[in-house]
């Protein structure tokens, strides 16, 4: 047992380092009218960027696009003393689940490095290798997708939603709601930045 360990400790090695091949999700800049995007402007602005075939490869490692998935990456940036709460579900375009997303396009045979690694593993060592590949490439960018979420005050959240290509349109709309002083937020891709009353 302890040989066939070390003979198999190579390929845990090799299949961690493809595990790395993505690249941190950065924060896009948001415009704002001070230097600083968490001076007291008691503002709420965001910044988005539909995904390509490029981005798509170089930050999550699969092309969804082909598959029929358009990535969105939002960056929102709460300025205000007040916090405001983001929910997928108040974006005017049918977003879809990430976890569903994932699941049709990584779980396909053959759709990337790690699946063609499992799947030559399988005859030979599926009890001892199969089980940490498999998790690993079903948590790939689960890190980056934007859940419903808090955003504190003089704090940003950043992350990925995922629509559908017949959904994706450049003209869309965030609702956001304040916790303290009831209020609404309509965030929109003409006026990305909104002044909250105090």
């Amino acid at each position: 047992m302890k040989k066939m360990f070390l003979a198999l400790f190579p390929l845990l090695f090799l299949a961690s380092c493809a595990l790395n091949k993505t690249y941190e999700l950065p924060s896009l800049p948001v415009t704002q009218s001070t230097s600083s995007p968490f001076q007291q402007s008691s503002s709420v602005s965001f910044a988005y960027h539909v995904f390509n075939k490029a981005d798509c490869k170089k930050y999550l490692d699969k092309d969804f696009i082909s598959k029929g998935y358009v990535p969105i990456h939002f960056t929102l940036v709460n300025s205000s003393k007040q916090a405001v709460y983001f929910s997928r579900k108040n974006i005017n375009m049918q977003t879809l689940d990430s976890e569903e997303v994932r699941r049709a396009v990584c779980l396909k045979v053959g759709s990337g490095p790690i699946s063609r690694l499992r799947d030559a593993l399988l005859p030979v060592c599926w009890p001892f290798v199969i089980p940490f590949l498999w998790k690993f490439e079903l948590s790939d960018f689960s890190h980056i997708a934007l859940k419903d979420q808090r955003i504190n005050p003089y704090s940003s959240i950043n992350g990925l939603v995922f629509v559908s290509a017949e959904a994706c349109t450049d003209d869309f709309q965030i609702v956001l709601h304040t916790e303290e002083v009831p209020q609404r937020i309509v965030l929109s891709t003409e006026n990305p930045r909104v002044l909250l009353c105090t």
